[in-house]
């Protein structure tokens, strides 16, 4: 029988996985827009432009949205004693955060028309983290819909207004249906590529704005004390430096590739990369709504904290094995299909990141665990180290193998942080390693179903094989016994019950 806090996380993993799923689905379609009318060297200069504007945002937050978080879970009044101190703390970083990324992009000595894109990438970073502080607060009390109903809509706004802007100025016309290409007319500036991530951070922003009046939640006061703001920062600095280690450890590939390598290349490696960590809505989904719940037991009971891991890690392994063996086996036919033949250079990286998605999937519980249980400075420790391995091999593998070389950096430095993960997590919470292991093995087993009936296939289109060798591996997983009716009905609940009746402490029902 489910608990209240096995509901409660259900729902809240539905509100979060559904407003994740809309909003990486159709941000897909836009980055696809964009690869079909700008080709590999535009797609380069974007993709870069937004990953390098990424590595500075950890400076923008510095810790303070998981903190706040942490601290509303615990309760609504340690949350909300420590507002005034995350605004100054927040307003500063922003402002140190633009102008370093600012000088670093004109010392590098980028292309104009790349550095004015980074401007306005800056832009975007800074109200981002205005909204980010809004949604943290919500994500406490557990009233993540608000969040899932402004990425959504933020979302919207960002590929109505941009397919506008490149339509109208490129004067873009369809050059087939199936598949769709695409092409400009008229030579578009890039810039306009990224002002619409301004309008999505304000939509984002208005919908935080309205879950903090509905939830009654205080505006922050315009001062704090010392006190407040260096406990704030001794509570918040570990957070900082594990998420700024975690963006060097995800984005320094993209960084070195712009040094070593050419945006051609970038755009090679972009693609594949924007395909294998579209998935990570989910366990992004799964933990968003995890986390609070795994903060406010981990001080009262270990041993349910670790049943709540094995539980993570099952249900991710079930979705992440399908992905990474499907995308593998049809890598080729994904890429022609999607962007066309002039992006056949991307299919062999793509292979190479999609085999570490498992890995991937399981880290993100096993980081925010040990976060959880106020282990920061060993989840610290494990990304550095995964950090110093993906650079090191970074720098050996790119200037010889390019895009191919950077994606083997990534997954072998994932496959390295998930063995470090299952080790060290030990020595905080007990959990039993035979049950991952018996999961993955029957996952593995309908996933091996699954390749074997799309390999032998007769010739069809590639949506059709994708939805055959869906079904072979759901009936695969009955048979193996590696989805549980119980994880079903839980879904099942999560969906058909409204997030309103949960017992909370909030003072609105939301709808």
């Amino acid at each position: 029988m489910s608990t209240p806090l096995t509901q409660r996380v259900a729902r809240n993993t539905a509100w979060f996985t559904a407003g994740s799923l809309l909003q990486k689905l159709i941000s897909f379609v836009y980055f696809t827009i964009i690869a079909m009318v700008f080709g590999v060297s535009g797609t380069g200069k974007y993709f870069f432009a937004l990953t390098f504007t990424t590595l500075f945002a950890i400076i923008a937050d510095w810790g303070i949205a998981p903190t706040i978080t942490r601290e509303f879970a615990k309760s609504r009044e340690a949350g909300t004693s420590l507002l005034a101190a995350a605004t100054a703390i927040k307003c500063i970083g922003a402002g140190i955060a633009a102008t370093m990324a600012t000088v670093i992009a004109a010392a590098a000595g980028y292309p104009i028309s790349t550095q004015q894109m980074i401007f306005v990438a800056i832009a975007a970073m800074v109200f981002d983290s205005v909204h980010q502080g809004l949604y943290a607060a919500l994500r406490g009390l557990q009233r993540v819909h608000y969040e899932a109903v402004g990425v959504v809509l933020g979302q919207i706004m960002l590929t109505v207004s941009g397919v506008i802007m490149i339509w109208v100025v490129g004067d873009v016309q369809v050059i087939s249906w199936a598949p769709i290409r695409l092409a400009a007319r008229r030579e578009v500036h890039p810039v306009l590529l990224l002002v619409p991530y301004i309008l999505t951070s304000l939509t984002n922003i208005l919908a935080g704005i309205v879950g903090w009046m509905r939830e009654r939640i205080p505006a922050p006061r315009l001062s704090c004390t010392k006190a407040q703001l260096l406990l704030l920062l001794r509570m918040a600095t570990p957070f900082a430096i594990t998420a700024g280690l975690a963006r060097l450890y995800t984005y320094s590939d993209t960084f070195l590739l712009s040094l070593l390598q050419s945006e051609e290349v970038i755009g090679y490696y972009g693609t594949p990369f924007k395909i294998a960590f579209a998935f990570q809505f989910i366990p992004l989904a799964l933990i968003g709504a995890l986390y609070p719940a795994m903060s406010a037991v981990a001080v009262r009971d270990r041993a349910q904290v670790g049943v709540l891991f094995e539980q993570s890690v099952r249900v991710l392994l079930l979705i992440a094995i399908p992905i990474a063996a499907g995308i593998g086996v049809l890598a080729e036919e994904i890429v022609l299909f999607v962007y066309g033949p002039a992006f056949l250079p991307s299919v062999v990286p793509l292979i190479v990141l999609i085999a570490a998605l498992p890995c991937i999937f399981a880290n993100f519980p096993a980081g925010y665990l040990l976060n959880a249980c106020d282990r920061q400075s060993w989840n610290t420790g494990l990304i550095a180290a995964a950090t110093v391995l993906n650079v090191a091999a970074n720098l050996l593998l790119i200037p010889s193998f390019g895009a191919t070389g950077a994606a083997i950096a990534a997954t072998g430095s994932s496959v390295v942080l998930f063995i470090m993960n299952l080790v060290v997590l030990r020595r905080a919470v007990h959990y039993r390693i035979a049950t991952i292991v018996d999961a993955a093995i029957r996952i593995g087993a309908a996933a091996t179903c699954m390749i074997a009936a799309i390999l032998l296939l007769p010739i069809g289109t590639l949506p059709v094989r994708i939805v055959i060798g869906a079904l072979v591996y759901s009936a695969g997983l009955f048979v193996t016994r590696g989805v549980r009716m119980t994880d079903l009905r839980t879904l099942r609940n999560a969906f058909q019950r409204h997030p309103g009746a949960l017992p909370t402490t909030s003072a609105s029902v939301p709808t």
